[in-house]
């Protein structure tokens, strides 16, 4: 067994984070589907007034992959340590607001802005490319089915906090039936 001090600990551990990320860089399969496509045109179609686009977006460096089964981005070319890796502006982001650590109010709102972008259609290709219900990329306890959420057993403490939320997300007012449950998980 090889020892490390605090310091060592720490560098070692950045190391195998790095590499980490170089493997699944090596790994990733670049998504290159119509809604990506979409996604990338309407974020920098200088055609569109100000407010629907962003003439300052960058996206060039980076791409949507696949890593897997679960989606995120991939470099294109290398990129320096403190370089620019990406510019999306601000007036892209939606509030979903910071005044509660629960997640289940961020999680109302993001409903909120999805329903309103169909009359609006501020964002449809932001919101076509994110993930259905039942998605790989869904995979934190929240979204387990019950067989596997059960052997979750073995850590009490993260089993309670999967179920509580579970219990708001029901409780919610914005769900109504089980669609709409999943939909606030989502």
């Amino acid at each position: 067994m090889i020892a490390f001090a605090s310091s060592q600990r720490s560098v070692l551990m950045a190391m195998l984070a790095t590499v980490s990320l170089v493997a699944c860089a090596l790994q990733g399969r670049r998504l290159d589907s119509p809604i990506y496509r979409d996604l990338s045109g309407w974020m920098t179609d200088t055609t569109l007034p100000p407010v629907f686009c962003a003439r300052e977006t960058r996206l060039h460096k980076v791409a949507p992959a696949d890593f897997d089964g679960l989606r995120g981005v991939m470099a294109l070319e290398d990129i320096a340590a403190g370089e620019e890796i990406l510019a999306i502006p601000a007036r892209f982001a939606l509030d979903l607001g910071t005044s509660s650590t629960d997640p289940l109010a961020a999680a109302e709102k993001l409903c909120v802005e999805r329903i309103a972008d169909q009359y609006t259609l501020e964002r449809p290709a932001y919101f076509a490319t994110l993930p259905p219900p039942g998605s790989a990329d869904l995979c934190t306890p929240e979204f387990f089915d019950e067989e596997v959420l059960a052997e979750l057993r073995q850590w009490p403490p993260l089993l309670e906090a999967a179920q509580r939320r579970r219990a708001a997300v029901a409780a919610s007012s914005l769900a109504t039936d089980e669609a709409e449950q999943a939909t606030l998980l989502w």
